[in-house]
């Protein structure tokens, strides 16, 4: 949201291997694509902000018979916070690393990517 937004597949190890949702669905209950996108959603309510959900999308297909998520994320037109560990947060995606941002780094990269008035 505060970079240049991206993909995520969930259900697809980094190695390629392919195991699906089915234990995500067992931990929501016996849940199943519409349980889990209800949870996605509302951990994304509860940690960035309901205002930040029209910028995400989560797809769901199936590979080797086994369900998987595409969650599409676009860059916001504003600084999105993360609400981590009790503190609001300010991360940055470069690459394939998440960075969290000082209070003068993320002061910086605001003014820079955002002009707000």
């Amino acid at each position: 949201l505060n970079s240049e937004g991206g993909q995520l597949i969930i259900g697809v190890e980094d190695n390629g291997n392919i195991f699906g949702l089915e234990k995500d669905y067992e931990a929501l209950s016996g849940g199943d694509r519409d349980k889990f996108e209800n949870h996605l959603v509302q951990i994304i309510k509860t940690t960035i902000g309901v205002e930040f959900l029209k910028y995400i999308r989560f797809t769901f297909g199936a590979i080797d018979k086994k369900d998987v998520c595409l969650v599409t994320v676009v860059r916001a037109n504003k600084p999105a916070y993360v609400n981590y560990k009790g503190r609001e947060e300010f991360f940055i995606r470069t690459g394939n690393n998440t960075s969290p941002l000082s209070m003068k780094e993320a002061q910086s990269y605001i003014k820079d990517n955002w002009n707000l008035s």
